[in-house]
């Protein structure tokens, strides 16, 4: 692996494989090269026959699955590394953790539970002021890591950090290779990311009485339906899941002539729940704003 090896990773990765922590917190501001050292952790990991879980919960710069989403991988060799494969989705239904905390909480405690390997990472946003403060405070609450991995260029994690001093932490610098990107380079990571993962949509028409919508704001089951369909814009990035709510994948509205629902997916199985997104996405990538919840 071709990368700069900032002092610490290395001997962070060897005692991580000695003392094996079932449950690894990555935390880290934004272009600080969290992706990178969780991809050598993992190498590290799997090179000395561990096994391990990726749980990707940065719903903006996925490295495994599609944005929008958190996200669970199981691995046991090398090769499924590299194939990053979907074991297990959760739809938060939309990029940016702001206005989606609580579902980016759910979906990462779901997933973390599900995770089968000797250890699991937590790889996670770049959103760590204010509001982002909190909601990385009420992440290590909920999944109760035996080890946090902390990557700062200064000591910007610190007042996090001490709040939580009885979680064993190890601080690593930042690579010198990690850059920062700009919004635009951000936005044209996800629009391929989005594009690969619709490359095999094809279109399918569910009837709005087959299915239960998700994620609505209506108080009663009276405008539960109602509330939806007014929700159901051209566009419309949707969670699909299965009778027992398990997301399937993604989808894309693409028309509703008031009782059949159009969409576009690369989704097979059969669809018993349509989860409403918060952002409007093309099929290639491009994204076209937010919508209000």
């Amino acid at each position: 692996m071709d990368i700069d090896l900032p002092q610490g990773w290395e001997e962070a990765a060897r005692c991580i494989a000695e003392e094996k922590p079932r449950r690894i917190l990555v935390l880290g501001d934004v272009d600080v090269g969290k992706s990178t050292f969780i991809n050598y952790l993992l190498r590290t990991l799997l090179g000395e026959g561990l096994t391990c879980s990726l749980i990707d919960a940065d719903i903006g710069q996925k490295d495994l699955g599609p944005p929008a989403t958190v996200t669970l991988g199981e691995f046991q060799y090398l090769y499924e590394l590299r194939l990053g494969k979907v074991r297990a989705m959760y739809f938060v239904g939309s990029t940016s953790p702001r206005g989606h905390l609580l579902p980016l909480l759910v979906g990462t405690k779901l997933l973390a539970d599900k995770a089968q390997g000797t250890v699991a990472v937590v790889n996670t946003t770049g959103f760590v002021k204010n509001a982002g403060f909190a909601l990385k405070g009420f992440k290590i609450e909920l999944l109760k890591p035996e080890l946090l991995i902390a990557l700062q260029r200064d000591a910007e994690l610190e007042p996090l950090l001490r709040s939580y001093a009885h979680v064993h932490c190890l601080r690593l610098p930042v690579s010198a290779m990690a850059k920062s990107k700009s919004f635009e380079e951000r936005r044209a990571l996800r629009r391929e990311a989005f594009r690969r993962y619709f490359s095999s949509a094809v279109e399918r028409r569910l009837e709005v009485e087959a299915v239960r919508f998700q994620r609505v704001s209506a108080h009663n089951e009276e405008g539960e339906v109602e509330d939806a369909i007014g929700r159901l814009k051209h566009n419309l990035l949707i969670g699909l899941a299965n009778e027992e709510g398990e997301v399937l994948g993604l989808g894309i509205v693409k028309g509703f002539d008031g009782r059949t629902l159009s969409i576009i997916t690369p989704v097979k199985d059969e669809i018993a729940v349509v989860q409403l997104g918060s952002m409007l996405v093309r099929e290639n990538g491009e994204e076209l704003g937010f919508v209000r919840r």
